[in-house]
């Protein structure tokens, strides 16, 4: 069983949204390239473009735990581009 990780996030103004949107694909271009990285998926919601999902999984917890360890990973949380909603970890089949 991988593990997973759903992630709610918003950007509030006055943040660009391009600006957060560029920073939140190049994290999950460096993401994806992660040897325990499966999967990195991200949307925004047609209602509302600043409310994005977010969906990684990786092989295993460990990997998760070593993914916030990168310095791409560090990078973007620390650019405080967004406020986190809600997270959600998941077993998932993969």
């Amino acid at each position: 069983m991988a593990f997973g990780k759903n992630v709610e996030i918003y950007i509030d103004e006055p943040i660009i949204l391009e600006d957060a949107l560029d920073a939140i694909k190049k994290l999950a271009v460096a993401s994806i390239k992660e040897e325990g990285c499966l999967w990195f998926k991200f949307a925004q919601n047609k209602e509302d473009p600043r409310h994005i999902f977010m969906w990684e999984v990786f092989k295993d917890l460990d990997s998760f735990k070593e993914h916030h360890k990168q310095q791409h990973t560090i990078n973007f949380i620390e650019q405080k581009l967004f406020r986190k909603i809600a997270s959600i970890n998941l077993d998932v089949d993969f």
